[in-house]
This record gives C-alpha cells, structure tokens and sequence, in this order.
C-alpha cells in the first residue's frame, strides 16, 4: 500500500491502476486546464507526458504524492506558467524536460529562474 491510499468513490478499475500504472501521457486535451486530481493517486507512475495541453495553466501541489515520479515531460504547454514549490520533494525524479512552455523556461533557468530552486535537485533538466 502506499502513502496516499485512493478514495473510496473511485471506480474499481482505476484502483487497479493506482498501484499498477507505470507510464501516462496527456496529450492534446485542448479544454484541460488542471490535472485531475485522481492523478495523485498513481504512486507507481514512473513517467508522466503531458503533451499539447495549450489550456494548461498550472500542476498541482499535490505532484509531491507521485513518489516513484522519475521522468516528467512537459511539451507545448504555453500557459504553464510555474511548477508547484513540492515538486522539490520529489526525490526520485531524475529527468524534467521542458519544451516550448515560454514563460515556464524562463522561470526554470539556472542562473536566474524563481522556479529554478524547486528543480534543482534533478539530475537532469533539459529547457528548450
């Protein structure tokens, strides 16, 4: 079992899922505006893709529950304006990679970036 246990009120497939999903691409959710929450409850993902989601405003706080998170990939989401401060407590995290979110590269570069202190910590980010 793990930390976050998934409420009760989801359907029992999706609990299946919870301990068993490894790998989820969101791509082109043109209405998405926020993670579902639910995704949360997916403490075996080990890579999460979200890919042409131009709605996307923000991920959630609650990223910090994805404690097998390795990779995360976020691609042509221009509207993501930051990441969650508990993104650093993710520490299995090895790979951010961060393509076409403009104002998102611009607050993750290393020099001077503000969301550069919660990233810092993965071994590999790549900003393009």
């Amino acid at each position: 079992s793990s930390d976050v246990d998934p409420p009760e009120s989801l359907p029992k497939w999706m609990k299946c899922l919870t301990y068993s999903l490894k790998e989820l691409e969101i791509r082109e959710n043109h209405e998405l505006r926020y993670l579902s929450p639910g995704i949360q409850y997916l403490t075996s993902l080990q890579q999460l893709r979200i890919v042409t989601c131009g709605e996307l405003i923000e991920t959630s706080d609650w990223i910090c529950n994805l404690s097998s998170l390795k990779q995360l990939l976020l691609w042509h989401c221009p509207n993501l304006k930051s990441l969650p401060g508990s993104i650093s407590s993710l520490t299995s995290l090895r790979f951010l990679w961060i393509y076409n979110c403009p104002t998102l590269l611009e607050r993750c570069q290393r020099a001077n970036g503000e969301d550069w202190p919660k990233i810092q910590h993965i071994p590999i980010v790549q900003l393009r």
